[in-house]
């Protein structure tokens, strides 16, 4: 079996990064025209360049972005077409907020919402989407990457060939996985693969829980991943249909298109070429998460919201 990791510098190997936050919100119905009323008016419009976009996808009646900093934008979403769902929505990128925009959202927030609701929104809000980042640095190229139970996959390349990214699960998955290559997307590839920067991006849905709740249990979903390098091409134990099935879609979909004998026999072939490029014994879920929504804790708020819980 194939026991590479990746090369020992002094670089960092992985970082993690909340790079997208979804979560809804109930409103009270003497609230409701009130917050209409507040994105819609002129100032506010002004200040914040508040454009109204499309449908979201048939779910909200009124769509908003946000310019919160720097060009950086957040979407807000009110009257939820299923009357079941939470009245307001908002999604937005931490990451790419930074800072001092995370900090400059949790005004915009307090101006539209009020102190009363904002305050409440790490404790109560609903997360219906995460995005976890894994950057992994000096990882070996055109890897592919595997998870089980799951059919689908696609894989998109470069001019040359190589791998550009790889996806695994539909739009419609809870949980979709995606990996694509930083170092070509960027351009440069510096001393060949020694220079390898790739990106995994694990986005979640329909998780069920706040953002005081979301743990380092979600670090699960890089662990059900395996890598495989691509050694296996030159196997004669594989038919040239299922390597012709991975080289162009990936190892999910060409696994899924066989019968379950020769499925079970090609996974215990693909053992001999596994891989474990990434490591997260330094990876800390619990520094990314606070980095990510610790302006939106109102610290009065949680003594008494952990007073009462306790």
């Amino acid at each position: 079996m194939i026991l590479r990791k990746n090369a020992k510098d002094s670089k960092p190997k992985e970082k993690l990064i909340i790079d997208m936050i979804a979560f809804t919100s109930p409103i009270k119905d003497k609230k409701k025209m009130s917050l209409i009323n507040r994105i819609n008016s002129p100032d506010l419009k002004e200040s914040y360049k508040i454009k109204v976009y499309g449908s979201n996808y048939g779910r909200y009646n009124n769509n908003y972005k946000v310019e919160i900093y720097d060009g950086n934008s957040i979407e807000l979403s009110m009257y939820p077409i299923n009357k079941s769902h939470n009245f307001i929505r908002i999604k937005y990128n931490p990451a790419k907020l930074g800072k001092v925009g995370r900090k400059k959202l949790r005004r915009f927030l307090i101006k539209l919402l009020g102190l009363d609701i904002l305050k409440t929104l790490y404790f109560h809000a609903t997360v219906t989407r995460l995005d976890l980042t894994l950057d992994v640095f000096n990882m070996e190229p055109n890897l592919y990457i595997h998870k089980s139970k799951v059919s689908r996959s696609a894989i998109f390349r470069a001019k040359n060939g190589d791998i550009a990214s790889q996806i695994v699960g539909s739009d419609q998955s809870d949980c979709r996985v995606t990996m694509y290559d930083k170092t070509l997307e960027q351009g440069h590839k510096e001393n060949g693969r020694s220079a390898n920067y790739q990106r995994i991006e694990i986005r979640m849905r329909e998780l069920n829980c706040t953002m005081a709740e979301l743990t380092d249990d979600l670090m699960r979903e890089f662990e059900k991943l395996n890598f495989f390098c691509d050694e296996f091409f030159d196997d004669a134990g594989f038919s040239e249909n299922f390597k012709d099935d991975v080289y162009d879609n990936g190892l999910n979909f060409a696994l899924s298109q066989l019968d379950d004998n020769s499925r079970r026999r090609y996974r215990r072939y693909l053992k001999d070429n596994q891989v474990y490029p990434i490591s997260l014994e330094c990876v800390s879920f619990n520094e990314a998460h606070r980095e990510a929504f610790s302006s939106l804790i109102h610290l009065e708020y949680r003594d008494e919201f952990l007073g009462k819980a306790a």
